[in-house]
């Protein structure tokens, strides 16, 4: 019985009556792809006090990738028979609605299983772009010349969307606080309600919301947040037209920089989240492929027409647009602070103390080298083009 399918495993119990000392095979595959492989062979109290073989037979097979919800309703679990057949496992996740019947005379149902959500839980029209980075990294700029060019709708700031990866957190959490409540076997409103409905209900949600918000297919979100980069792979989930820029900036600048925009903030906070932030987009970026790029914040500082061309590539707009995105880059400073954000910094001159160095190289020297940043005048740690468009 497969009890619960989501994105990264698949759960259940498998065995034969009349061998129940045997563990059997079980193997997850997509089409001619085998994407999971295990055993059914750990102990479950419920099974046994339910008279389910000697309540050995319970598994958890985790897959080899994260699988889309169309994926998910193709998958097939199929377990192997000590005797060489491969026989798909049942489920009542995707299977048609099932009526449970009160088995006294003349009582009505009294319970319908849940299936797939009703609503889609993916746009495949709409084409958003995510301006990510941590905050004072240039995001303001990219997100408002974007606004500016007449293609695109949006805010100045999003900080919603994220809240979808918190929502499906706690669903899974739940969903493993309440184990033997939710299985299949179990008479419950939560075994009638597969984890998958209400997961694909909170994708459908964000995908409706962002529908009926934007009368265009074009929007923008900027949200500069490392929860946010974290949350990208799934925002293209959501929406598989999506574009992802991902502004970058030298440490020691940025948190020059934030110390003067955020005072009420302390400095380990600054260093703390700009490690976050670039530390999350190492872990999304090879995930995004071609559907991201990466502009280096000195870039659109010293070369803003630059920048401008290199976006217009990327995200297919018209002349006339990229020529509004680089006045814009040219001309507008939003949210400037005294730092020129053409400048390089030294950090054996900049105003930290000792302890705030020592502390910087260590939160954030794992993260300087990732990316080639030296910590003196030349910005880059070897010889780079200091003007940088990468794709």
């Amino acid at each position: 019985m497969l009890e619960r399918l989501e994105p990264l495993n698949a759960l259940g119990w498998a065995y034969l009556v009349e061998r129940a000392d045997l563990a059997l095979t079980l193997e997850v595959r997509l089409g001619d792809q085998l994407i999971a492989r295990g055993t059914a062979d750990r102990m479950r109290e419920d099974l046994a006090r339910a008279g389910v073989g000697n309540g050995n037979h319970a598994f958890e097979l985790s897959f080899t990738r994260r699988l889309s919800p169309e994926e998910l309703t193709q998958a097939q679990i199929l377990v192997v028979s000590p005797f060489g057949q491969s026989i798909r496992l049942t489920s009542n996740l995707y299977a048609q609605q099932e009526t449970e019947i009160d088995a006294r005379p003349g009582r009505p149902p009294v319970a319908v299983r849940l299936t797939n959500f009703p609503l889609p839980a993916q746009d495949l029209e709409q084409e958003p772009v995510f301006v990510l980075g941590a905050a004072r990294s240039g995001t303001s700029a990219i997100a408002q010349a974007l606004l500016k060019c007449d293609v695109y709708q949006g805010f100045e700031e999003g900080h919603l969307l994220w809240i979808i990866q918190k929502f499906l957190e706690t669903v899974h959490s739940f969903y493993e606080f309440n184990g033997e409540d939710g299985a299949s076997h179990r008479f419950t409103m939560l075994s009638h309600t597969p984890y998958t409905y209400l997961t694909d209900a909170a994708r459908a949600t964000l995908v409706a919301a962002m529908s009926e918000m934007f009368s265009t297919r074009k929007w923008v979100d900027k949200t500069p947040r490392p929860e946010m980069i974290a949350a990208a792979r799934l925002m293209q989930e959501l929406w598989p037209k999506a574009k992802f820029i991902f502004m970058k900036r030298r440490g020691i600048e940025n948190v020059a920089s934030r110390l003067l925009k955020f005072p009420q903030l302390s400095f380990e906070d600054h260093c703390v989240d700009w490690a976050n932030c670039m530390a999350s987009w190492l872990n999304v970026r090879d995930l995004l492929g071609s559907s991201a790029i990466e502009v280096e914040q000195l870039a659109l500082a010293r070369r803003p027409e630059l920048v401008a061309s290199g976006l217009g590539r990327f995200l297919v707009l018209s002349e006339d647009a990229v020529s509004s995105i680089g006045r814009s880059l040219s001309q507008d400073l939003p949210e400037k602070t005294s730092i020129s954000p053409a400048a390089t910094l030294d950090i054996a001159h900049v105003p930290w103390s000792t302890s705030q160095v020592v502390f910087f190289r260590k939160t954030c020297g794992a993260m300087m080298a990732a990316f080639g940043y030296d910590y003196g005048g030349a910005y880059f740690a070897s010889r780079v083009p200091e003007i940088s468009i990468e794709i």
